[in-house]
């Protein structure tokens, strides 16, 4: 390009001028400048992709540990819901267990009840005749006593009179 220049002032050619104009002017450097500028976008999306993966592996990270957190608290309630399970199970079990024994109880304070009901039945029917008995006996005793207490009295005041006089 400078060769073309110095011809050009040594020797004054408009032509020549034009040459140098036409050589001057780069027809690639319109494709250059658009391909430098398509290279400039490109780094520039890269480098804002770069940041969003940056970004994503960021969340992607913080999202497996909260995963693996919530899998582990999972795991704890499962267990505990296992165990509470089984409580039940055997809860349930004893429950069933109890309820046969108080059905049992039941049946034999009924029948318990049922017998001594028998019994004082029968009781009050000994016992009507037992004080019947025994008022009976306290008449017979009265009168007893009195047909007795009354021969006897007369006989100890006899003897005593016997026993006073001898003496």
């Amino acid at each position: 390009m400078r060769h073309v220049e110095q011809v050009v002032r040594k020797y004054h050619s408009t032509m020549l001028v034009a040459l140098a104009y036409r050589a001057s002017a780069d027809p690639f450097a319109k494709v250059r400048g658009m391909v430098e500028d398509m290279i400039a976008k490109l780094l520039q999306e890269a480098a804002e992709e770069a940041t969003q993966k940056a970004f994503c592996d960021k969340e992607i990270g913080e999202s497996k540990k909260s995963q693996a957190d919530k899998e582990e608290s999972l795991a704890k309630t499962q267990s505990r819901i296992d165990k509470g399970d089984s409580t039940v199970a055997k809860l349930t079990e004893m429950v069933a267990t109890l309820s046969k024994e108080v059905a049992e109880i039941d049946a034999a304070v009924a029948d318990s009840t049922a017998i001594r009901g028998k019994e004082r039945a029968e009781f009050l029917v000994v016992e009507k005749d037992l004080s019947e008995s025994e008022e009976a006996c306290a008449a017979a005793i009265s009168v007893l006593r009195e047909y007795y207490e009354g021969a006897a009295l007369v006989q100890v005041k006899s003897e005593t009179r016997v026993k006073a006089s001898s003496q």
